[in-house]
């Protein structure tokens, strides 16, 4: 059964809105620069054509279209990023080779408090935490 315009007139009262939803209605309204009367009726009416034009229906379907092509997108940005560390990770290797190669012959010989190039190395190399008197005294015997 249809409703004549003239029977139903053009205010609506809408009751029991929390508070919460007014709030955000509310701030919403005054970053558009309008009233909440004219959100309210905006929303309305966007949501009316939606409603009429099967978009409820096929939005499903096009939010997983764009989540594939987003998830599909991220994989090869992945996979780049992936690229780059394997790359920066020769590097380091390479270069931590050369100065080893470099640094090592020259500090074969060297001796703090009765440790030796090998037992250093060793310390340093180790998951240990060392204090900042160690590592200074470690430096400067270099």
């Amino acid at each position: 059964m249809k409703v004549s315009e003239k029977s139903m007139g053009n205010t609506i009262y809408i009751r029991d809105v929390s508070d919460e939803t007014l709030r955000q209605i509310d701030e919403l309204s005054y970053k558009r620069g309008m009233s909440r009367n004219q959100l309210c009726n905006e929303i309305l009416k966007v949501y009316l054509d939606c409603q009429r034009e099967g978009m409820h229906k096929m939005l499903p379907d096009v939010v997983q279209s764009v989540l594939r092509s987003e998830i599909k997108d991220m994989r090869s940005e992945v996979r780049s990023m992936m690229n780059l560390i394997l790359i920066c990770a020769v590097r380091m290797t390479k270069t931590n080779e050369k100065l080893n190669d470099f640094l090592f012959p020259q500090l074969e010989n060297l001796s703090v408090d009765g440790m030796d190039s090998k037992q250093l190395f060793a310390i340093l190399s180790s998951e240990n935490d060392f204090s900042d008197d160690e590592i200074e005294k470690i430096i400067a015997a270099l």
